[in-house]
This record gives structure tokens, sequence and C-alpha cells, in this order.
């Protein structure tokens, strides 16, 4: 058991939200699609703006004593054929803390309010081919493989897949 308190992020935990990213991009570059060079560029502001919750998007995050340990995205897809679905995005948990819940935690409020709250019936993710641990993770959330993308993310001139998965949330 931990001790986590798993909550939606708000605009006034963007500077724990930039610091925790910000780590995350610089030791498991090979889990997002973005860089650290790029997020070091942006602002408190833009990031204030990033994890804003709305009807479209929310982040989670596992909080201990006010400091973010763990974050996961939850967003819609746009247009009027898509907004049944939804993907999960950017998740991490900080490896002083992995093996004690947190992912699965974060995972389950995310799949819980994307039934409950914004009534998605199809979520989708990305994940590093090489990231066994997360792919084990998301297959015990119902997450099902259904292709691989080659080459999708090149750091440093090497090349890394990606796992595409899905899970319907239709009871």
């Amino acid at each position: 058991m931990n001790n986590f308190k798993i909550r939606k992020i708000e605009r006034t935990d963007a500077q724990e939200f930039q610091r925790l990213r910000l780590f995350a991009l610089q030791t498991n570059s090979t889990s997002f699609g973005s860089s650290f060079e790029e997020e070091i560029k942006k602002t408190l502001e833009q990031f204030e703006n990033f994890i804003e919750p709305s009807s479209e998007r929310v982040f989670w995050g596992a909080f201990e004593n006010d400091k973010l340990y763990g974050m996961v995205g939850l967003g819609r897809e746009d247009g009027v054929k898509t907004e049944h679905k939804g993907f999960i995005r950017s998740m991490f948990v900080d490896p002083s803390v992995r093996n004690r819940g947190v992912a699965s935690e974060l995972i389950g409020a995310a799949i819980s309010y994307s039934e409950t709250a914004i009534k998605l019936e199809h979520l989708t993710l990305a994940v590093t081919s090489t990231n066994v641990e997360a792919i084990n993770l998301y297959k015990k959330f119902g997450f099902i493989e259904y292709g691989i993308e080659p080459n999708a993310l090149k750091i440093e001139g090497k090349y890394f897949a990606e796992v595409l998965m899905y899970r319907l949330n239709v009871p």
C-alpha cells in the first residue's frame, strides 16, 4: 500500500508538473514523443495552459506531501466521428517510487474517469516496444496490441518502434 493521493492535476501544480516532466524526458527519453530540448524552452505559463483540466483533456497525478511522483494524461479525440474515442499519453512514474502500485492507480483513475465522467467508449495509447513493464501494465487493464509502428521515434540517430494498443470501455 502507498501513501499517494491520486487526483487531477490543476494549473497550480504546473511547477511540480514541469519538474517531473523535464526529469522524465531527461531520464526516459525513449518513452516520449517530445524531447527535453523542446520542453525546457517552455514557460511555466505554457505548462499551466497544457495541464489545465477541461472537458476534453485532464492529467492525473500521484502526489505525496505536495510532491508529484507520477502522472498520466487522458484526452478526447477531436471531431464528431471520433469523439467517442480517447487517448492515454505522458504516463510516467518516478523510478524512486516504482513497484508501489502508483502506475496502476494512475491508469485506473484515468480509465474510470474516461468511462464515467467523459463517457469514452474506446481508449488508445502508444508505448515504446522496449518498455515491457509498461506494456504488461496496460495489458492488465485490458489494453490489446493492434499494431507496431516501426521507427516511430528517432533519438540520437537510433530508431524505436512503438506498440499501438487499444481498450474498449463498452460494458
